[in-house]
């Protein structure tokens, strides 16, 4: 892009002093290194494949630590590196807010490419992370999980004591579903682990799959929703002004769908 702006300063004589510096350029190359941190964070959250709740805390602990390294590797006296602390003192405004509610920090421990192995690989104070195994555990536990119940329930009563003088007395101990995912390896970043409204290992997680579909699918962001609506307008043409609501919305979402 430089060569193509000197040239065209370069040709007119209106426009030669309005060519850039050396120096000016250079501090464009620093204020593109710093727009590419968001641009690479705005395509993930506009994406409508997986705008997910449990990408929020890994996106602003990315934008934060990513923008304060920044700062740190370039002279505070700078102006790019005095807006880039006026950003993140926002960011940080912001970021505060996803304490307002347990859904952000139950929505990453119920991705299973994140878990709890989020926080403890990023540093994070160990009674935070015990809170968040607690809040997925309270939640589930009251909302989720299944009734507790004794192995061989329907077994005879009066064989009781004869088993019980041979085996010893046995209670089948179930461990949470919780516990059980925690304890697994986390998937790879690039795994598809939700699609098609299934959850990964449904089958091993049955009540753990249900709660997390009500966590994980809520959007991040409503860019993918604000897409759509916005391609309403290419549907209802002049010619098809008449379209009924539920013949619009069906249009709308296959439109989304095949993509």
């Amino acid at each position: 892009m430089r060569e193509a702006l000197d040239a065209i300063a370069r040709s007119d004589k209106e426009l030669q002093n309005f060519e850039l510096s050396d120096d000016e350029w250079n501090r464009i190359d620093e204020v593109v290194s710093v727009l590419m941190i968001f641009i690479h964070t705005t395509n993930v959250m506009s994406s409508a494949k997986y705008p997910m709740l449990s990408s929020v805390v890994p996106l602003y602990n990315y934008l934060i630590d990513e923008l304060e390294d920044y700062c740190e590797s370039h002279d505070s006296s700078s102006d790019i590196v005095i807006a880039t602390k006026a950003g993140i003192e926002k960011l940080e405004r912001y970021y505060a807010k996803t304490d307002d509610t347990n859904m952000y920090t139950v929505a990453t421990v119920l991705d299973p490419r994140l878990k709890l192995s989020y926080y403890e690989d990023h540093k994070w104070k160990q009674n935070f992370i015990n809170f968040a195994k607690e809040t997925v555990l309270d939640i589930y536990n009251t909302e989720y999980g299944p009734s507790e119940h004794l192995e061989g329930g329907n077994v005879n009563v009066d064989n009781n004591g004869f088993l019980n003088h041979i085996f010893g007395k046995q209670q089948k101990i179930q461990q949470s579903e919780v516990d059980l995912y925690l304890k697994a390896p986390e998937l790879s970043h690039n795994r598809i682990f939700c699609c098609g409204g299934r959850y990964a290992n449904e089958t091993v997680y049955p009540h753990l799959a249900k709660m997390a579909r009500d966590y994980i699918a809520i959007t991040a962001t409503s860019v993918s929703v604000e897409r759509v609506f916005s391609g309403g307008a290419d549907l209802l043409a002049t010619k098809r002004c008449s379209l009924k609501v539920k013949t619009i919305r069906a249009c709308m979402c296959l439109k989304l769908w095949q993509k």
